[in-house]
């Protein structure tokens, strides 16, 4: 299913793409655990109660607190929920934003330039390379032979790339800042999904 979700609220816009844990979970509606961690921060962000820095906190508590709702243990990285999100704030002169993982913003100015306002981090290069060698080669249970891979992967969030997963390590991996409303002509928010 898309994990994705997006939020338009007055001044606030927001991308968040859910992760499916490599630990599979579907809940009684059907939502597996990426998409239940993208709807959640979706919910907290729409509140809009503080900056957007306290916002994903407060995101990344619920969903800590959904998982232990539902049995999920925290101690696993491989099956926690989990999202990455890009927002931005619109002010009357100044453009808030806020990233975490694979999710970003980027501003395209009035001369055609642009900037990433959140860094990219493409966390699932290598995995992607070695299914595309692997796919070329034709290999059954492409999935199954990149189980090692995926895993390994997922076991460094926080700690060599940030992700709202309940844990608090994701801080320190907020992209945070503002820029000034000038020059602007786009503003585009996406996910992984738009990576060339």
């Amino acid at each position: 299913i898309n994990e994705d979700a997006f939020l338009i609220k007055k001044n606030l816009f927001a991308v968040f793409d859910g992760a499916t844990s490599r630990v599979p979970y579907i809940n009684k509606k059907g939502k597996t655990g990426g998409k239940i961690a993208a709807e959640l921060a979706k919910k907290v962000f729409s509140e809009k109660k503080g900056s957007l820095r306290h916002l994903a906190i407060v995101a990344n508590r619920t969903l800590r607190k959904a998982m232990h709702a539902a049995r999920i243990s925290i101690e696993k990285k491989q099956g926690l929920w989990a999202t990455s999100i890009a927002a931005v704030e619109l002010q009357e002169k100044t453009i808030h934003y806020l990233g975490v993982s694979d999710s970003l913003a980027m501003v395209i100015f009035t001369d055609g330039s642009y900037r990433l306002l959140t860094p990219f981090f493409d966390h699932d290069r290598e995995t992607l390379i070695k299914w595309k060698v692997l796919a070329r080669k034709r290999i059954k249970n492409l999935y199954e032979v990149l189980r090692p891979q995926m895993d390994k992967v997922r076991g460094r969030m926080n700690k060599d790339y940030g992700v709202l997963n309940g844990e608090k390590e994701v801080t320190q991996f907020f992209s945070i800042g503002k820029i000034v409303r000038k020059n602007i002509a786009t503003l585009i928010l996406f996910t992984d999904g738009f990576f060339i």
